[in-house]
C-alpha cells in the first residue's frame, strides 16, 4: 500500500479523524486496567467495568461543572451510527483516492441503505475498503539443516519396499 497524499486525501483523513475522535470519546466503551498483581506464575489483572472516555470525564471531581454541561450536550447531539457511517464512508473515500492518483471522491450509498445493510455487515466478514490481506510469499527456504540429508535415498527405497511388506503387529508383554 502507498502512501496517500494530497489535499483531498488530507481534507478526508481530517473528516476520518474528526469522526472517528467523537465515534471512540463517546460511543465505544472499553476496559481501563485498575489493577496488576503477581499470582504464582503468572499476573492477576482487575479491570474496571466498561466506559467510554466522556463518561470517565463525567465521573472525575476536577472536572468543572461547565465542562461536564458540555459534555453531557454535546453527547446529546451524536448519533452513533450516523459516525458510523462518516467513518465507512472516509475510508471509502479513501481507498478510492490511494487506488487511483483522481482526487475526485467516490459516490457512496446512502445513510439509508447503510442502515439497511447493518444486520447483515457481520456475515461478510471484514467490510473495510482499507482492509486487505498481505500477499503471502512461498517459504521456499529451509529454517534449519536437513538431518536426513545424506540418508534421503536410503529412506526412499525403505518407503518402496515397506509398501509390498505385510503388515507387521506388535505386542507389548507386561
Amino acid at each position: 500500500m502507498r502512501a496517500t497524499s494530497g489535499p483531498a486525501a488530507g481534507q478526508t483523513m481530517a473528516h476520518l479523524y474528526g469522526a472517528m475522535r467523537l465515534y471512540v470519546n463517546h460511543s465505544q466503551p472499553s476496559f481501563k486496567l485498575l489493577e496488576r498483581s503477581p499470582d504464582g506464575g503468572g499476573v492477576k489483572k482487575r479491570y474496571s467495568k466498561p466506559a467510554t472516555p466522556c463518561d470517565r470525564l463525567l465521573e472525575r471531581d476536577d472536572v468543572s461543572e461547565e465542562t461536564k454541561h458540555w459534555l453531557r450536550s454535546s453527547r446529546v447531539r451524536l448519533d452513533p451510527v450516523s459516525l458510523l457511517y462518516k467513518i465507512r464512508e472516509a475510508q471509502s473515500a479513501l481507498a478510492a483516492i490511494n487506488a487511483s492518483d483522481s482526487p475526485v471522491l467516490p459516490s457512496n450509498e446512502s445513510l439509508e441503505r447503510f442502515l439497511a445493510s447493518l444486520p447483515e455487515l457481520w456475515r461478510r466478514g471484514e467490510v473495510r475498503p482499507t482492509h486487505g490481506c498481505k500477499a503471502r510469499v512461498p517459504h521456499t527456504w529451509r529454517s534449519r539443516p536437513d538431518p536426513f540429508e545424506g540418508v534421503w535415498c536410503e529412506i526412499l527405497r525403505w518407503h518402496r519396499s515397506s509398501r509390498t511388506l505385510p503388515q507387521r503387529t506388535f505386542s507389548i508383554v507386561s
